[in-house]
This record gives C-alpha cells, sequence and structure tokens, in this order.
C-alpha cells in the first residue's frame, strides 16, 4: 500500500511508538517534530504495558438477535481516554476493523466493535438458508437497517421495548459505566461506510430520550467519527441525520474520505452549512504559505474533513472498512487510527 504524508491538522503522535497512550497532539500546519522535548504534549518514553487481550461475547436485541462482539479494554488501571463504538462497513465485520480498534486501545480507548445483524457472527435466522455462503448482508432490506439503529419504546430507557444492535451495546456499556469501568459521557462513535449512517441514526435517536428524574438518559455521545461514509444504502439514508440534531450542529465530527470517496464531500457540504465559521478543510492547506484557508482555527472547529489517497498495491483507492483499517509502520504517516486519536483526545476535553 502507498499513502503521502500531506499536512494535516491532528499531528501524529509525540514521542516514539511506546508512548502512544493520550499522547496525540492537535496542530493545523505540518507534523509536530516527533519527540520533541520543547512540545507540552510530549510523554516519557518508557514502554507501555501490553493491552489486555480482547474479549469476544454476546448481546441479544429485543427482536432476537444474537449480536456477536468484540471488546478491547483500555491497558492499565485509569479510566479510558474515551470509550469507542466501532461500526463496520456493508459486507464487512468487527474483524475488518481489528486493526483500528488495537490502534485505538494502545492509545487508552476502550473500544467495542459489533457484528452488525446479518454480518459476520450475528446471524439472522430468516436469511441463514437463503444465504448458504454465509453472507447474508446481501439480502439486508430497509427495516434490517434501521433496526440496526433503533432505541425506542416507552420513557424509561433501561425498560424501552426495542433496543437494536447499537443500543444493546450502549446498554452494555452503562453497565460497565455503573460499575465504574468505563464513562458513559465519553462515547465516540465511528462508522465506516454504511457504519456511518447508523452512527448518525443511532446518535439522533440517543439524544432524543428526555430526562427524568434522576437525570438524562440519552446525548452521551461526544463525537462522531465518519470513514469513507455512504449516503444511502439499500434506501437507508444518513440524509434525515445530517438535517437532525445533534449531528446537524453541535456535536463535533470528523470526516475521513479517500481521494475518489463519492459521498464524503456532499455529506460534508451539507454539514458546512450549519457550521458557517466551525468547519475545517485539509485540502484547503496551501503548502508555499503554509496555511490553510478554513475558515476556523484547529482548536475552534466543529467539523473536520481528512482526505487520504491510500492505495492499495494494485493502485486502487482504499473505500470503507480497508481505509478505515489502514496502518503504517512509518510513524511519519498520518493514518486513520492517530487522527482519531488527535480528534478524540481534542473533544474529550472540551466543555460541552
Amino acid at each position: 500500500m502507498t499513502t503521502h504524508s500531506a499536512p494535516c491538522f491532528f499531528s501524529h503522535f509525540c514521542g516514539d511508538k511506546g508512548s502512544l497512550v493520550r499522547s496525540a497532539a492537535f496542530a493545523l500546519s505540518v507534523v509536530l517534530a516527533a519527540g520533541s522535548p520543547s512540545s507540552p504534549w510530549a510523554r516519557g518514553a518508557e514502554e507501555p504495558e501490553a493491552p489486555p487481550p480482547a474479549r469476544e461475547f454476546i448481546l441479544e436485541t429485543t427482536d432476537g438477535i444474537s449480536l456477536a462482539v468484540r471488546y478491547f479494554p483500555a491497558p492499565g488501571d485509569e479510566k479510558p481516554l474515551a470509550t469507542v463504538i466501532l461500526i463496520h462497513d456493508l459486507g464487512g465485520s468487527s474483524q475488518d476493523l481489528v486493526p483500528l480498534a488495537t490502534a485505538l486501545q494502545q492509545a487508552g480507548c476502550a473500544v467495542i466493535a459489533p457484528d452488525l445483524r446479518g454480518h459476520g457472527q450475528s446471524s439472522i435466522a430468516a436469511y441463514k438458508k437463503a444465504a448458504p455462503d454465509g453472507n447474508e448482508s446481501k439480502l439486508l432490506k430497509l427495516p434490517d437497517f434501521k433496526a440496526m439503529a433503533v432505541t425506542s419504546g416507552g420513557r424509561i430507557r433501561g425498560q424501552s421495548d426495542i433496543r437494536g444492535d447499537i443500543e444493546s451495546v450502549r446498554n452494555w456499556i452503562k453497565k460497565r459505566a455503573d460499575e465504574g469501568k468505563l464513562d458513559l459521557d465519553r462515547i465516540v462513535v465511528v462508522g465506516s461506510g454504511l457504519g456511518a449512517a447508523v452512527a448518525a441514526s443511532w446518535t439522533v435517536d440517543d439524544a432524543a430520550w428526555p430526562p427524568i428524574a434522576s437525570g438524562h438518559q440519552g446525548g452521551d455521545v461526544k463525537g462522531l467519527v465518519f470513514v469513507d461514509p455512504a449516503f444511502i444504502t439499500k434506501g437507508f439514508s444518513i440524509g434525515p441525520m445530517l438535517a437532525s440534531e445533534p449531528v446537524k450542529s453541535k456535536l463535533p465530527i470528523l470526516i475521513l474520505a479517500g481521494g475518489e470517496s463519492r459521498d464524503a464531500p456532499k455529506i460534508f457540504e451539507q454539514l458546512k452549512r450549519s457550521r458557517v465559521n466551525a468547519w475545517l478543510d485539509s485540502r484547503l492547506y496551501d503548502p508555499k504559505e503554509r496555511t490553510n484557508s478554513s475558515p476556523a482555527k484547529a482548536s475552534d472547529a466543529s467539523l473536520f474533513y481528512e482526505q487520504f489517497d491510500t492505495k492499495d498495491r494494485a493502485g486502487k483507492p482504499l473505500r470503507g472498512d480497508l481505509l478505515a483499517a489502514y496502518t503504517s509502520s512509518n510513524p511519519q504517516h498520518r493514518t486513520p487510527a492517530s487522527l482519531m486519536v488527535g480528534f478524540i483526545t481534542l473533544i474529550v476535553n472540551r466543555p460541552r
């Protein structure tokens, strides 16, 4: 695979590769010098402990889907930098995002990656016979996609009648939060391809839960990341979510796109309308002047667009899960994981 070390607004990790934990810095122009002792973001060079191994388990949705889930606990005894939900693309699975999950885990995040219904090990009984090759995703219909993201029914969320794929993951996170192991209010949702629409849809539904006497019931998402997002998949569209709060203008959003991404630029342009002076686009960087003509400074932006020209060995641009999971042995190369950690580090420390 090939990539380019073009300037970007998130810096790479300071220090050596062993100091990933919470060491991403935020920069507007060229990548900061690695390990610069004058950088306030630099950390010690000691080798971190190995992250805990991933766990695999099953969660049950209210409509009878046994959801296969991978969980990557954050290393160490401290609470995670963030709790990240990874949502794969159409036809993919959590297995495809393991490189991304591992990189985020090493950076101090707790990561939960489900196999969406009809994908991976999350089989749908009604489609099993019709898909002897195991590829149930090709049989999915609009109601199936809606069920991935739904959370509704009743007034008390913990007793809700309808809990889809991501809501089942969220309820598992809440139990860990009640035990003091995770933070429910530091959730970041990453969606690749179709997963971006699922992430946006669930985030809108999550925010719609009304407060009750004991406190708020939703609105826990701190930020969204769309990787090569698909605008519409078999009738399931991200469009209505782009016009609904908190996706429309409230939540910080990072869009990562390949050089030939079809829908990412369109989604970015629609979101820009509600964030007139709050967006930052890496494509507007002028290497001669070493400036970016976007209206927002990096520290003030709430909408970010970062373009990758990463290609496979055949020269074909990476898309969807392949782009999300791209890694590089060269620490000077920007990767989706490094940009996500920079984004997460920024937004979890911002006041709402």
